[in-house]
């Protein structure tokens, strides 16, 4: 609810908020591991989902803070709670949900570039940018892979600029 109120707003005080309440909602997905009788199952969640959108939703709320202040370091931020997000969807096969993180991703290291080490970054961007688009099924989702596909087309340009090499394009 605050992140899509700080949506709305841009309001930082709404998005210090949802950070805030997300992390505690991490605190109690991460705590509710499904446990065996004899060993504890590692990498299971009980609630695989909800603790990887609420992941991706600390990423975005992160993203949005960038825009108010601290830029680095809360692309930093969004970009390690992306990378989580995007760790659990790959374990669970939740490929929609990969692609859309895979693309956001690709936008955090995109403005990233604009900070520092440009080619570096927009490589890295390039590369979540293609993941995305593996993941989309085109049919379904022509929408997202069709905005994706933009999302590519644009950081290839930025790249070719940055790298001074017409292959990007």
């Amino acid at each position: 609810c605050y992140l899509k109120l700080s949506q709305v707003s841009n309001d930082e005080k709404f998005l210090n908020l949802s950070i805030n309440y997300l992390y505690n909602a991490v605190e109690i997905f991460e705590k509710k591991k499904r446990t065996s009788w004899k060993v504890r199952i590692s990498n299971e969640y009980k609630y695989p989902f909800q603790l990887a959108i609420t992941k991706t939703n600390i990423a975005v709320a992160y993203a949005g803070l960038s825009n108010i202040r601290n830029k680095k370091e809360n692309l930093e931020k969004a970009i390690s709670a992306c990378n989580e997000s995007l760790e659990i969807y790959k374990l669970y096969e939740l490929s929609d949900r990969y692609a859309d993180s895979s693309n956001n991703l690709g936008t955090y290291y995109a403005r990233m570039a604009e900070i520092e080490e440009r080619e570096k970054y927009l490589t890295k961007a390039a590369s979540c940018f293609e993941e995305a688009l593996k993941s989309y099924d085109i049919g379904e989702q022509r929408g997202k892979y069709l905005s994706t596909l933009i999302n590519t087309a644009t950081n290839r340009i930025y790249l070719s600029r940055a790298s001074n090499k017409k292959e990007n394009i």
